[in-house]
């Protein structure tokens, strides 16, 4: 048995998850992982409109949830700014009820600052659009200083998800990932479909930063950080 089912063994189901299961299996059928080296991914076998149900039922069970730390958001930006990055257009993906765009704000005020979450509830949050973030506004390419989530996990589709985020890298600009023990601890489920441990998670975006410079890893606290860079032109 692996690590991750270790760890999600003794854990007690949440509803939610008990719930997305139950839907997961009745559209879907039994679940289908893919287990690679480092990784797994539940695979949607194609259901866009399952994974777009359970996602959205998720966001709303846990929309007063937190995972981004402010700190966390002051220590990144000090970081790439101490590396020459610049800082006027943020996007994060995957942002439930907003907080990273308000971290974000108080540490850059006068920066555009862009959330997306797929679920309808994002209408209720400033700086957040109602968006699928394997997909890329064509006003977005090459145009965004810092492309930021912690929400990758909930990816059904890797291959396709770093791809288009690291379109949206302006020169000189970086996506930055962040990762924590629970992303490779935990089992993948139909929540989170995709769990990787950190050297997989960076070999993942590495396969697709062809024109990058090679990802760099950086602590803070219990976090670690994925960066990407663009070149500077």
């Amino acid at each position: 048995m692996k690590l991750r089912e270790l760890f999600s063994f003794g854990r007690r189901k949440l509803p939610i998850e008990k719930e997305a299961e139950r839907i997961y299996r009745e559209k879907i059928g039994d679940r289908r992982v893919e287990r690679g080296d480092g990784f797994d991914l539940v695979k949607y076998e194609g259901d866009y409109e399952t994974y777009k149900e359970i996602q959205t039922a998720a966001n709303k069970a846990k929309l007063n949830w937190r995972s981004v730390q402010q700190a966390n958001i002051e220590w990144l930006c000090d970081r790439l700014a101490e590396d020459g990055n610049r800082l006027q257009r943020i996007l994060c993906h995957g942002t439930r009820n907003g907080a990273e765009q308000s971290f974000f704000l108080a540490k850059l005020p006068g920066a555009e600052i862009i959330g997306t979450e797929i679920s309808d509830t994002a209408a209720q949050f400033p700086m957040t659009i109602q968006w699928d973030f394997h997909e890329v506004k064509p006003e977005w390419v090459g145009t965004i200083d810092v492309v930021f989530s912690n929400s990758w996990d909930h990816s059904y589709n890797p291959e396709k998800l770093f791809p288009a985020w690291l379109s949206c890298v302006a020169p000189g600009g970086a996506m930055v990932l962040e990762w924590s023990e629970r992303h490779a601890k935990n089992e993948a489920s139909a929540i989170d479909p995709f769990r990787a441990e950190l050297p997989a998670l960076t070999k993942f975006v590495k396969g697709h930063a062809k024109g990058f410079l090679p990802p760099e890893i950086a602590y803070f606290g219990d976090k670690a950080y994925v960066i990407t860079r663009a070149a500077k032109t």
